[in-house]
């Protein structure tokens, strides 16, 4: 029989106030992700004649029914909850590379453009993890929970595709093929906020968008730990979503999450280039983005981030 705000001993705090059933279910839901790169325009003196637009979409999809097993932490004043699980993503990546010649003698002397979509969908085989810890303080978007849970879900890395090719090239450079590589996805970590309380009866649910706050771990780490000790460093290198290349790999393999590998930044939804109001607002907890900015007079780059606020799961 569950329990509902059982603590076994310890003084009470603010975050046993969590400490009720010894178990929940996350109801089903989608949850979206967008980021776009655009650049337009003509080269100019810092450059440009190559440029690579990029769009990436995503679409998480949980069935329900994946169980948040409690463990009751510091002698009962506080609690957690932790579970494991399996994802649909479906989703799109589209590529865009051009080459403007310009005055370069290369040949040939016209200029390239190359465009290619690639559309997965890989049903239930991408792990996932969920995680509800409670903390002194939660700064969510335009709300502050003293305490508060955060909701964390953690989607690992998937293969979007084997054998990509393009090319390359700068204002100095003749264009170059590169691949066949491997396009992988290192995955994402989203989360939301609540006051604390019971999790199938909460209250000011906020988000805390796709680089939340700290690493949840659910009890002593090595005992249980991290969902994925070395997902959090693969989203700060590459963000959310963000695309790294690998190694050719066999067509139709499909391997997620299992050996949580990260190679050479191809498509980073977070560019160490971009002006830091961008970086920062990438990384706020409202998450929706949609600006732009000019590197030179010739040159729009155009930054969409969209997807996941306002939202939340229901428990029961």
């Amino acid at each position: 029989m569950s329990l509902h705000r059982s603590c076994c001993c310890g003084e009470p705090t603010e975050c046993s106030a969590t400490c009720c059933n010894t178990s929940y279910t996350v109801a089903p839901f989608n949850l979206p992700y967008t980021f776009e790169r655009t650049i337009t325009g003509t080269s100019c003196s810092q450059g440009y004649c190559f440029r690579r637009s990029y769009t990436i979409a995503v679409n998480v999809i949980h069935d329900g029914g994946t169980v948040l097993t409690r463990t009751v932490l510091s002698g009962g004043a506080s609690c957690c909850y932790r579970g494991t699980t399996t994802v649909q993503v479906t989703g799109t990546v589209t590529i865009e590379e051009v080459f403007e010649a310009g005055n370069n003698l290369c040949p040939p002397p016209d200029n390239l453009g190359k465009t290619v979509t690639y559309t997965y969908n890989f049903d239930r085989d991408v792990c996932a993890c969920f995680t509800v810890t409670c903390s002194n303080k939660i700064d969510a978007c335009d709300y502050t929970h003293a305490p508060g849970l955060q909701h964390t879900l953690e989607v690992g890395d998937f293969v979007v595709i084997c054998d990509h090719e393009g090319f390359t090239a700068d204002c100095d450079t003749c264009p170059t093929p590169y691949g066949p590589w491997e396009l992988r996805s290192v995955g994402a970590r989203f989360a939301w906020s609540s006051d604390v309380g019971c999790l199938s009866a909460l209250a000011n649910k906020k988000c805390l968008g796709w680089w939340p706050p700290g690493d949840q771990a659910c009890g002593p780490v090595g005992e249980y730990g991290l969902c994925y000790t070395n997902l959090p460093t693969n989203v700060a290198s590459a963000g959310p979503f963000g695309i790294v290349q690998q190694e050719e790999c066999d067509q139709g393999r499909i391997e997620n999450c299992t050996d949580d590998s990260f190679g050479g930044v191809f498509l980073p939804t977070i560019f160490t280039g971009e002006p830091p109001a961008i970086s920062n607002l990438l990384q706020s907890p409202c998450t929706n983005v949609d600006t732009d900015y000019a590197p030179c007079p010739t040159i729009n780059i155009a930054i969409r981030q969209q997807g996941g606020c306002p939202f939340s799961w229901a428990y029961a």
